[in-house]
């Protein structure tokens, strides 16, 4: 009996899932909604607060239900989520201690408890019911006489509304310092703490479209396409001058944004000079986000570790380009610059603890890392290895030479697209002259040697032409000299 009780209980309280792409301000909201009912006896000004911002995030649709928010890896698990209820019990508390604002404060809790019990919340009915009593009675006690009109306190007020609503919160602070002596304390003390909640408010509304426009930017092609006036009201932050909070977030965003600015100055691909202290700042600023970390997850850490991973792409391929073309002296230090690139990322992912970036992948892998380095040519070691006068010292040298150019074509075919220029030039040099003594060799003539090779003869001119095309006789030069 008590089971089929405890089972038509639940049945009566919905339960809700929240899809992975709304969790992040769900979980935020739950912290903030937890953190308010521990607070509600022992700070029930702050715990008033804090339930606040949940009703004030306008993303939060399903309030006062049993939550299921999905999730990836570890599963889904159910968090009662009541935040009507919570501010109810809330505002019965501070009722209890503030007697000028009961009246107001009880009937808010009455508002609330109702909205939870509408929502099929069981237990705030009793709650309700205690609510209702508590407005009752306060209607047979005799209202306070209304308080006579000061006018001094009516101007300060109008003054320090006017600095609020034009985000003058340091202003408005001073403001009440100098000339707050005409108001009651309890009202002084109301209007300072609403000027930091007002501050902290806008400054977390400012961060929110800060870190938005972080993850919606990720890779230095959309920052720098961006227009300037885009790009200042996609990152704009409030002015230091007029804060009364401190924020964390608010001060590395201050740190990052610079940043970001380099970034749309840089040229695409930018050159290892630029790039690579950029990137190590990129790095520096993506780990101070680590302390940002909230309900299991870092969304700071997260989108400035796109951006840094992204730049660092961006750099490896540049630096992989320009070694295309560039001298072998110049190529192995283009790679050497890239490969301190992928160092430097893999040893500031090794400064954080491992569950944390668990916790908060950012889709990097060593493979990938490798993948990047992939895109350099290399320089053959089997072409600088290869001897073609060797053929013609054997008894056998058309099979000497067929077996060469066999080597030759396999190298051609598994790693041209990789070899540097210069390893490139060797390659082909040697597949023409090789190809032209055996064929020479079996009585063909140099213009049909010559026309035969004409596909290999395309490859060497884009490779930058043959190598000392003189070295092996007049013939073999009349045919590279026929190639076009």
């Amino acid at each position: 009996m008590l089971i089929a009780s405890v089972v038509a209980l639940l049945a009566l309280q919905e339960t809700d899932i929240i899809a992975r792409t709304h969790r992040e301000v769900y979980q935020t909201a739950l912290s903030e909604y937890e953190r308010a009912i521990a607070m509600t006896e022992s700070n029930p000004g702050q715990a008033l607060q804090l339930i606040d911002r949940v009703f004030e995030t306008k993303r939060i649709l399903t309030k006062d239900r049993r939550l299921i928010i999905e999730r990836p890896i570890a599963g889904n698990k159910t968090f009662d989520f009541f935040p009507n209820q919570a501010r109810g019990r809330i505002r019965l508390v501070l009722a209890k201690s503030d007697p000028d604002n009961a009246a107001t404060l009880i009937a808010g809790a009455v508002a609330d408890l109702k909205a939870s019990v509408d929502a099929g919340v069981r237990s705030s009915e009793d709650l309700l019911r205690s609510a209702r009593l508590a407005q009752e009675r306060l209607k047979t006690v005799k209202p306070p006489e209304p308080a006579k009109d000061n006018s001094a306190e009516k101007s300060l007020r109008e003054s320090w509304q006017k600095l609020i609503d034009d985000r003058k919160w340091k202003s408005a602070k001073e403001l009440l310092e100098a000339k707050g002596g005409a108001l009651p304390a309890d009202s002084m003390k109301a209007l300072l703490r609403e000027t930091e909640d007002r501050c902290r408010k806008s400054v977390a509304q400012a961060l929110d479209e800060f870190l938005k426009s972080l993850q919606f930017n990720p890779r230095p092609p959309l920052l720098r396409q961006q227009k300037p006036a885009d790009f200042a009201k996609s990152f704009a932050l409030p002015p230091d001058a007029e804060l009364v909070v401190r924020v964390p977030e608010l001060d590395w965003a201050r740190k990052e944004r610079p940043l970001l600015e380099r970034i749309r100055d840089s040229e695409f691909q930018p050159k290892a000079e630029i790039g690579m202290p950029l990137l190590e700042d990129l790095i520096q600023g993506m780990l101070e986000t680590e302390p940002f970390e909230k309900s299991g997850e870092d969304w700071w850490f997260k989108a400035s570790g796109q951006v840094a991973y992204h730049f660092l792409e961006e750099v490896v391929h540049g630096l992989a380009l320009r070694s295309q073309s560039a001298a072998p002296a110049d190529g192995r230090k283009l790679r050497e610059a890239a490969e301190q690139a992928t160092a430097k990322w893999s040893e500031g992912l090794a400064k954080l603890p491992k569950d944390f970036l668990a916790r908060n992948p950012i889709h990097e892998s060593p493979r990938r890392l490798a993948a990047l380095l992939d895109e350099f040519p290399i320089d053959s070691v089997e072409v600088d290895q290869i001897d073609l006068n060797a053929c013609f010292l054997g008894t056998s040298p058309d099979l000497a030479l067929e077996q060469l150019i066999s080597d030759l074509s396999k190298i051609r075919d598994q790693k041209e697209s990789r070899l540097s220029k210069d390893s490139s030039r060797k390659l082909l040099s040697l597949l023409v002259a090789a190809s032209s003594a055996h064929e020479l060799l079996a009585g063909k003539t140099v213009e049909e040697v010559t026309k035969e090779l004409q596909e290999v003869g395309r490859s060497l001119a884009k490779a930058g032409g043959p190598v000392d095309p003189a070295l092996w006789g007049p013939r073999i030069e009349k045919i590279f000299a026929g190639l076009k």
